[in-house]
């Protein structure tokens, strides 16, 4: 397969490793995606972090907490805390948010 076959690429659950020192991996991911499939979609399959990003107080949300304490331990990071966060990633990786869908139960979103 050549890269040009590719018509979209599709990513599910490891933000995390790109958030150790910020935003900036996570950009450059992005960014060295948009350059190798030019005008291809990609899904990005996620959860916004928590744990290190003003926690709720309320109780809410624990099990988000939870979600974010192993890859805060092993030194990945916690990726955005809402949508504004990602749109600001993909902004400064040149890259066009076209729809998101958010969901939520249970605490988790």
């Amino acid at each position: 397969m050549d890269v040009k076959d590719v018509q979209a690429l599709y990513r599910r659950s490891i933000a995390n490793e790109f958030f150790a020192d910020g935003d900036r991996e996570a950009v450059d991911v992005l960014t060295g995606l948009r350059e190798l499939f030019p005008g291809r979609l990609l899904f990005l399959e996620d959860g916004y972090g928590r744990l290190t990003h003003h926690p709720p107080t309320d109780g809410n949300h624990r099990h988000a907490l939870l979600q974010d304490l192993a890859p805060v331990l092993s030194g990945q990071g916690v990726p955005p805390p809402d949508l504004h966060g990602w749109s600001r990633i993909y902004q400064a990786a040149d890259c066009t948010l076209v729809k998101a869908y958010e969901g939520h139960d249970d605490g988790i979103s």
